[in-house]
């Protein structure tokens, strides 16, 4: 797909890949309960590989923060399958961004 392709393509996320997505990140992540400022974009692509972008900031493995940052969530049929991190694709602003307020409750599990 074309990148205007993909922004045409965006659909709201749903609260099942928003949940499926905060569990992966609770197992993946150092200090996955110091994630703040959190957003998810819209879903992007043809099912049934899709993906959205996420950006946060959490704490790094000497208890830091470390800023913003950018993460690309890769889906098969809704389901996390892979991840990268900094894609500059997820800095375009015709992407429709939420909050991602099930990754910030982490902490309150």
């Amino acid at each position: 797909m074309t990148g205007p392709e993909q922004l045409a393509s965006q659909k709201p996320v749903t609260s099942a890949v928003r949940k499926s997505i905060a569990e992966a990140a609770r197992a993946a992540l150092r200090d996955p309960y110091s994630v703040r400022d959190a957003e998810i974009s819209w879903i992007m692509g043809r099912e049934p590989h899709t993906y959205v972008c996420v950006k946060a900031n959490s704490k790094n493995g000497f208890g830091g923060y470390v800023g913003r940052n950018g993460y690309t969530v890769f889906l098969n049929n809704g389901r996390p399958i892979n991840v990268t991190q900094n894609n500059a694709w997820c800095n375009e602003p015709a992407i429709k961004y939420e909050r991602f307020t099930e990754l910030e409750n982490l902490k309150n599990l």
